[in-house]
């Protein structure tokens, strides 16, 4: 017998009634019976999508979650491990990927399903096997992308990031922590140069899943091929840094310059004549350069701290934090590294009091994420508790800053 999803028993849990309140309608119309079966499984993925929700995740033993603007729903009775294996074949289109869980490999991929309205809704997961009280489990992250990437307007980016986003050679990094809205920006960023009539490029792009996808793009002047790396490229994404090569493109992406392989690869690129752009898992400008730097050890870390100031040309930092009208609202930080800047730089050879340049650099000519704040703060998108924690992580990075100095 099928019972409503707000009549299914929840785990007791401290602000669960709040939360239950604020569920959108759509989630708490899911219907499911005893088992969740495919079509389940399709009402589930998709409902979040018309929630607006960022992930899903489904744990053996556990309720499905939903997260909308950052607060998890439960929407699911409590599914077992069989009932998530079967939601892992449904997103793997297959059992070959429950087959690799259990071998101790995550798998990693991307779905598209039709939504009632016509659109295509598309979906990046990953399987992992994990520990339940019961045992072994499994794992499964759902993150919910719109099949049509969003244009610039749409972020409201600011003028100087849309002009240097696709830069004619050299590196622009996207920072953040996961689920902050990187992909989406550089997605935005390539459909803006896609869009360009006086611009007229060839764009590879090395992903893993791919993301965003542009075939609802109108360009005339300019195209983009893009490449599932775990599929099309052999060697993963350090070997992407060498396919580029022989394809003759004008701006490459690297969907995440995770490891010193994917960094150098990207470097050779920007440093040869393309533009490339990539993600980073960092907080703020100056803390991507330290995450770069983390990657080297020894004499070669001022060798390659050298070599990413040649090619430089800007980074962008954002998180998303709750807006008071609802949803979510972007706070970037941002600093753009022109010739002059990129020259005064390199003199400088430590990592770390380069770093600290690069902070108080931040405050003279680019953006912080304070500045930032005090505008949304200003405009009444923003709580007073958001902004004073803008506040004191720059407070902080001050006092880290006259250290530095100090020590030098």
């Amino acid at each position: 017998m099928n019972a409503s999803i707000s009549q299914i028993e929840r785990p007791a849990q401290a602000g669960s009634e709040p939360a239950k309140k604020q569920m959108p309608a759509v989630l708490q119309q899911l219907q499911f019976g005893s088992r969740i079966d495919d079509d389940g499984i399709k009402a589930l993925l998709l409902a979040a999508a018309e929630a607006n929700a960022s992930d899903i995740v489904v744990k053996s033993n556990t309720y499905a979650l939903v997260k909308v603007h950052g607060v998890y729903y439960p929407v699911a009775k409590r599914l077992e491990r069989s009932e998530v294996e079967a939601v892992l074949n449904f997103v793997f289109r297959g059992t070959s990927g429950y087959v690799k869980v259990q071998s101790g490999e995550p798998v990693d991929g991307s779905l598209d399903l039709q939504a009632r309205n016509g659109d295509k809704v598309r979906f990046r997961f990953n399987g992992t096997g994990c520990a339940v009280q019961s045992g072994d489990g499994l794992d499964i992250t759902i993150r919910i992308i719109n099949a049509q990437p969003p244009s610039v307007a749409d972020l409201k980016l600011e003028q100087e990031i849309i002009d240097n986003i696709i830069p004619d050679d050299g590196l622009v990094m996207v920072s953040g922590p996961t689920g902050s809205g990187k992909s989406t920006l550089l997605a935005a960023g390539i459909r803006h140069g896609l869009e360009d009539p006086k611009r007229h490029l060839r764009f590879l792009t090395f992903e893993d899943p791919i993301e965003y996808v542009y075939y609802g793009v109108k360009s005339a002047t300019s195209h983009i091929t893009q490449t599932e790396v775990s599929r099309f490229i052999k060697g993963g994404f350090p070997a992407a840094g060498r396919n580029y090569v022989r394809r003759a493109p004008n701006v490459i992406l690297f969907g995440e310059a995770r490891d010193r392989e994917t960094m150098d690869g990207a470097m050779e690129g920007a440093n040869t004549g393309h533009a490339v752009i990539t993600t980073v898992h960092s907080q703020g400008v100056p803390e991507t350069i330290k995450r770069v730097a983390d990657l080297y050890q020894g004499e070669d870390k001022s060798t390659k701290m050298m070599e990413l100031l040649d090619c430089l040309r800007m980074v962008v930092s954002q998180q998303l934090v709750p807006r008071l009208q609802g949803g979510r609202v972007s706070i970037r930080e941002y600093m753009v590294f022109d010739a002059e800047l990129r020259e005064r730089l390199s003199w400088i050879e430590d990592p770390n009091r380069l770093v600290a340049e690069i902070r108080s650099e931040l405050k003279k000519r680019g953006t912080t994420m304070y500045a930032h704040a005090q505008r949304l703060h200003a405009a009444g998108e923003i709580a007073d508790l958001c902004l004073e924690k803008f506040r004191r992580r720059e407070s902080g990075h001050e006092r880290i800053n006259l250290e530095n100095n100090h020590v030098a």
